[in-house]
């Protein structure tokens, strides 16, 4: 009988976990962070030797962008007209989704920018790489 109960309050257990978890990486910032956490080498060298970006990573779509600071980015989910994923900054400079040329002004731990066609924010996660969220500027009452 007791050893019934223990089985039954570790399947539980490994229920409740297990949700825990799927539910943390549900969230664009957690999916980001461990993204970065298992690519981010791996993709470095990729970007450094101008090699191709492997397909089999999770990624909805990557782009690399020209610009004063070139940036690579990486499109980790697409919900509700919000983007969201990371991106590599060889310069380890933030920079505005499709780095769009517009100001970034330092809220807290975030960079807020808006631009001509997007909105958003940006986080720095490691050295190089930096969470983002965008959205179109049509739902924040800007002109597009």
């Amino acid at each position: 009988m007791k050893q019934r109960q223990r089985q039954f309050a570790a399947a539980v257990l490994m229920l409740v976990l297990s949700l825990a978890a799927a539910l943390g990486l549900a969230h664009p910032k957690s999916r980001a962070v461990q993204f970065t956490m298992m690519h981010a080498g791996q993709l470095e060298e990729c970007i450094q030797a101008n090699g191709a970006i492997p397909a089999d990573i999770g990624i909805m779509a990557f782009h690399a962008w020209d610009g004063r600071h070139p940036m690579t980015e990486f499109v980790l989910s697409h919900r509700g007209g919000q983007i969201s994923g990371c991106y590599y900054s060889p310069d380890d400079v933030p920079c505005a989704f499709r780095n769009e040329e517009t100001v970034l002004s330092p809220q807290g731990r975030y960079w807020n920018w808006a631009g001509r066609k997007w909105y958003g924010r940006t986080q720095r996660l490691r050295q190089n790489w930096f969470y983002f969220e965008a959205q179109p500027a049509e739902k924040r009452g800007m002109r597009v």
